[in-house]
């Protein structure tokens, strides 16, 4: 089986959210954190997919888990503030 580094991933992550393939991002993002579950950047990666995918509540609590580990993530700040203005 050949091995993906997970900067590979990251990349075709990013390029797939881009592309608004949010289901395919989303399904790689849970492939990472089956091996690192604490990958943070993974979290923040699959918050933004939620949010594209009109998932405000699944990004909000990601976004959330991102923020209690940095809470500085700027990104993170406002992908939170924006589900919580989607969800009225």
């Amino acid at each position: 089986m050949a091995q993906v580094s997970l900067k590979s991933y990251e990349t075709e992550i990013r390029d797939l959210i881009e592309a608004g393939d949010f289901d395919q991002a989303m399904d790689i993002g849970q492939h990472i954190l089956q091996y690192y579950p604490k990958h943070l950047q993974t979290y923040a990666f699959l918050g933004e997919s939620c949010l594209g995918a009109e998932l405000y509540q699944e990004a909000g609590d990601l976004l959330l888990r991102v923020l209690s580990v940095d809470p500085e993530n700027v990104w993170a700040r406002v992908g939170l503030s924006r589900a919580h203005e989607a969800q009225g």
